[in-house]
């Protein structure tokens, strides 16, 4: 089945955007939260046909369903890995936050921490239609010009901040 600490084990393979820079600020990586989940609920001994489709439980329908209730919110395109590591931290008590704090994290804190990183990635409130408005200037122009930066962001890596990390070979 896939349940909510599952889902969090995908926000955390995936390597790029606010979640995983919080996360890997909170020294949470793979391997930990693996062997984690294996101290919490054991590994499975049966091969799943994905044909067949994988059971997902009710609480990780609810967290995404959740997550999308949220990327709606930020007016986002898409539900990303921090809408849906929001959407698991909200559930207070269930499998993700208990694995997080058995991997040192305090949720809570972690949520602040994705939505103060959402505001350092919108890079931009002056991009609210009425404050623009009030300076007659075209929102659609300004918000355009205002993604730029931030699509580079989402999609692109530092290479820099990737090799000072050791994260690759500088030859």
């Amino acid at each position: 089945y896939v349940g909510t600490e599952m889902l969090l084990v995908g926000v955390i393979a995936e390597s790029t955007g606010v979640a995983a820079k919080v996360l890997r600020n909170a020294d949470v990586n793979l391997k930990n939260a693996r062997s984690a989940i294996e101290e919490m609920v054991g590994r499975g001994n049966e091969l799943v046909s994905v044909s067949l489709g994988v059971p997902i439980t009710p609480a990780a329908k609810q967290a995404l369903a959740e997550a999308s209730v949220l990327s709606r919110e930020r007016e986002a395109r898409t539900v990303d890995p921090s809408h849906i590591l929001l959407a698991l931290i909200k559930e207070d008590g269930g499998s993700a936050c208990r694995l997080l704090e058995r991997l040192g994290v305090e949720p809570r804190k972690m949520a602040e921490e994705i939505r103060e990183g959402f505001v350092e990635k919108d890079n931009c409130q002056c991009c609210h239609s009425a404050k623009l408005e009030e300076l007659g200037l075209d929102p659609a122009v300004v918000g355009r010009e205002c993604r730029k930066s931030t699509m580079l962001e989402q999609f692109g890596r530092d290479l820099t901040a990737v090799a000072e990390d050791g994260g690759m070979d500088p030859m």
